[in-house]
């Protein structure tokens, strides 16, 4: 309770000076990549179940460099969620393909929040199953929560302890932005960025945020939370913050996508953002064209991806499958294109279900399980082009590589509507 109060009478301070000074609303978007090595377990990284990787700065970004990806249904999810599991997915990825290129983009075009709740849903613990797909789409795109980004905590000493200002009955200490600011670089360092600017940011969808630093009772370990200025203010409302999973309670769903998901990708795939890359093996000169292939080159954002989906026959065997498209690269400070094909066997985006047992936990005071409703892959197959890029040791830039397995547990439940009706075949069980 002591702790409670104390963190509102913090943040009340805060507010009331940004308040007084006037700050502009903003947004912003977060990165995701394979851990860095200085995100270790004593700051908290890599630690909760479920997370596949860590906060980038910009220049150190994860993207696909394919203007096609592919997409498919093992067995298992059919035999499971069959043709209504299917159309969810589906919708979930036709709200990507709607999206228009990158350069296009016009960010005022879309909400700061789109996250609806159905209370009979709710009250019967139902997960929208295309509202679950949604954020895991986006993470395997390269972006993650910025609402839990806000901050990253860099690296960690016993002697933090010595400016906490205050120690709860579980011995757990706190220390706020304001007071640990002195402490000099590298401690703290800001992992959102706006999408306009491309500067630090600390809003996301135009909430600001705050944080407070958590020690353990030891001092040995650490980590950093994101906290609302405002209490009222909406929480978690970028579809990259996975509000819909981290409501254990169920019934929230999206309704498309919001301004701060759409400008992490117009970072990402813009025309404009260039970075060494090499083309995957899976790419070949088309053969149409008898000129050699420049695998490894400056390439600039794809600007759209778009989702095919993989061809099977009739038994649903994933057959070979051939996508043309034209490969743009720098050479000589001018941009040439090369027309290549991509041949696969196996969709890049796999969907499959299974029981996939409990998310473990744990924040230092209150570790736990919890039923874990998705299982993503992890980054641990993407590729880091920081030596590519002049970057030798960095943590990125990189790329995405397949395959892309998204799985979705048996023992939960979902419904295929987001804030439709929940009966009848809508139930997806």
């Amino acid at each position: 309770m002591k702790a409670t109060i104390l963190t509102r009478f913090i943040l009340g301070c805060i507010l009331s000076a940004w308040l007084l000074c006037g700050l502009p609303s903003a947004q912003a978007f977060a990165l995701l990549g394979p851990y860095a090595s200085w995100m270790t377990t004593n700051l908290f990284y890599n630690v909760w179940d479920g997370k596949v990787g860590g906060p980038m700065v910009l220049g150190e970004e994860y993207r696909w460099n394919v203007p096609i990806v592919t997409y498919g249904f093992d067995k298992s999810f059919l035999d499971y969620f069959g043709q209504p599991g299917v159309d969810a997915v589906e919708a979930a990825i036709q709200t990507i393909n709607d999206l228009p290129p990158a350069s296009s983009i016009a960010l005022t075009n879309y909400p700061l929040n789109t996250t609806g709740y159905n209370r009979e849903a709710g009250a019967q613990r139902f997960f929208d199953l295309k509202s679950a797909t949604l954020p895991m789409l986006l993470q395997q795109f390269g972006l993650t929560s910025p609402s839990a980004n806000v901050w990253a905590l860099r690296r960690w000493d016993s002697n933090i302890c010595l400016f906490i200002l205050f120690v709860d009955s579980n011995g757990m200490g706190f220390i706020p932005e304001g007071m640990f600011d002195f402490l000099g670089p590298y401690y703290v360092d800001q992992r959102n960025f706006d999408p306009i600017t491309l500067q630090a940011s600390r809003y996301v969808n135009e909430t600001p945020y705050t944080y407070l630093i958590t020690t353990l009772p030891d001092c040995t370990a650490g980590y950093i939370q994101s906290l609302k200025v405002d209490p009222l203010a909406p929480s978690d409302t970028a579809v990259c913050d996975n509000g819909v999973l981290l409501n254990y309670g169920g019934g929230l769903f999206y309704t498309g996508l919001t301004a701060d998901d759409v400008g992490g990708l117009l970072y990402l795939h813009n025309r404009t953002n260039i970075n060494v890359e090499t083309l995957d093996a899976s790419i070949f000169p088309d053969n149409h064209t008898t000129n050699n292939l420049l695998r490894t080159a400056p390439r600039p954002g794809v600007e759209k991806i778009t989702f095919v989906q993989h061809t099977t026959n009739f038994s649903g065997d994933f057959l070979t499958m051939t996508n043309q498209f034209t490969d743009a690269y720098f050479t000589n400070n001018a941009q040439v294109t090369q027309a290549v094909q991509r041949v696969t066997s196996q969709p890049d985006f796999l969907f499959s279900a299974k029981d996939i047992g409990f998310v473990t936990y744990n924040d230092g005071a209150n570790p736990g399980i919890s039923l874990r409703f998705c299982q993503p892959p992890d980054t641990s197959g993407w590729i880091n082009n920081s030596g590519l890029n002049g970057n030798l040791g960095g943590d990125g830039p990189g790329v995405i590589r397949p395959q892309v397995r998204i799985t979705f547990p048996t023992p939960a439940k979902y419904i295929a509507a987001a804030g439709g009706a929940i009966n009848g075949p809508a139930y997806l069980w």
